[in-house]
């Protein structure tokens, strides 16, 4: 079976992908989410003409001569008064613009006692008023759809009077960690056994992502047992992440198990990268199945690239792939090879990544304090320090086109 590349593995996959049903949630549960409808403004902003500044309103057109001051305006108290020649009325940040006046004056400007205000300066129609619907007005769109609630976008959302938002469920998932040789950390290591570690990081990468936790388990090298979690599982996760398995060994059972469950096969089994290249996608029923390679960076990786997209998806998110920016190469970077590169990287500060020395698939180091990934393509030349390079930052916003795609539009 040749390799698929990555942005076509990516189409077979999401295509099987629906968001789900949509819920209510409050407001204040908002944070992460992703909107199931779109949001309208259902006030003016500002809701009516008011201050920018501290100082006197008045009109423009009376000049320098001084004013008598009317009374106040004032955030929350705005007062009901009309200013007309020759007036002027105390105003506060925020306090809303009385009738008549066309101007702020800023108390820098002037002097005044309880009685009279002085301009020093000319007075500007329009000057330090900030007017009602300026910013956004009735029927405006705030929101739409596929949009991830961010902690900023609280304050405009309170600012409307909104209690609860319409949202797509979070997708429930279950990581399964496969091999004989695999334990619980705190229990004794026998010869041969090692710590069981991809789960963890799996499965959280899986709640950054939004997904919602069911189960985690250990399963040995056994096709049975393997076929019997798959059975049970579907019945309760949108998702189920296999990390081990998916490699043509003869231990490894989880692709043949997975295989023989699906009733439509596989969506698509190997992928032209590195590392990651033995990853396996179906649909059983209404639950994804992802086969990811054991060892952990390989697994990190193809969890970046396929993984998060589909738990993206399930939320209805439009922008479910990380996006790739350009930045320069502290370092160098040997080539051409024959798939798709991601190098694990660190930011250095002035749009410079260098990438991990210690890149092996079953290297742990390089998971440790990595900022994102460098792509380089098949066929990529050697890179030199400085050279442009595609980095895909793990706390990145993200992109409605996948990494190939972005990849070619960075460097056409």
């Amino acid at each position: 079976m040749s390799l698929l590349p990555i942005d076509e593995a990516l189409a077979r996959l999401l295509d099987k992908v629906a968001p789900l049903a949509s819920e209510e949630i409050p407001l204040s549960q908002g944070l992460g989410r992703v909107l199931a409808r779109p949001i309208f403004a259902q006030l003016d902003h500002p809701r009516a003409d008011n201050s920018a500044m501290d100082g006197f309103a008045l009109r423009a057109e009376d000049g320098l001569q001084p004013r008598r001051l009317l009374g106040q305006s004032a955030a929350g108290h705005p007062g009901d008064l009309l200013v007309g020649p020759g007036d002027a009325v105390r105003i506060f940040t925020g306090g809303v613009l009385p009738q008549g006046a066309d101007s702020v004056l800023i108390q820098e400007d002037a002097q005044w006692d309880e009685e009279f205000c002085r301009p020093q300066v000319e007075p500007r129609v329009g000057a330090h008023i900030r007017r009602q619907a300026e910013d956004f007005g009735v029927g405006d769109l705030l929101f739409d759809s596929g949009q991830q609630i961010r902690a900023m976008d609280f304050a405009v959302l309170a600012s409307q009077g909104i209690t609860h938002l319409t949202v797509h469920q979070r997708p429930s998932f279950a990581v399964v960690a496969t091999g004989d040789e695999l334990v619980a950390p705190g229990q004794q290591l026998a010869p041969g056994q090692i710590y069981e570690s991809n789960s963890l990081m799996v499965a959280g990468q899986a709640q950054e992502a939004g997904g919602r936790q069911q189960e985690s388990l250990i399963v040995p090298d056994d096709p049975e047992q393997t076929r019997a979690v798959l059975r049970r599982l579907k019945a309760c996760c949108d998702l189920v992440i296999f990390c081990g398995g998916a490699s043509v060994g003869d231990h490894d059972h989880v692709v043949s198990c997975l295989q023989a469950e699906a009733e439509e096969g596989l969506e698509f089994y190997r992928v032209k990268m590195k590392p990651g290249k033995p990853v396996a996608a179906a649909r059983l029923g209404r639950c994804i199945v992802l086969c990811l390679p054991g060892n952990p960076a390989s697994s990190a990786v193809a969890f970046e690239q396929f993984v998060r997209p589909c738990l993206r998806r399930f939320q209805g998110d439009g922008r479910p792939h990380r996006r790739l920016e350009k930045q320069w190469l502290s370092g160098t970077i040997s080539g051409p090879q024959k798939r798709c590169r991601f190098l694990r990287a660190k930011r250095q500060g002035n749009g410079r990544v260098a990438p991990f020395l210690k890149q092996g698939s079953g290297m742990l180091s390089s998971l440790a304090g990595v900022d994102g990934l460098i792509m380089i393509p098949a066929g990529t030349p050697s890179l030199s320090d400085g050279d442009a390079v595609a980095f895909q930052a793990l706390d990145g916003p993200g992109d409605a086109r996948p990494p190939e795609a972005q990849w070619r539009a960075l460097f056409p």
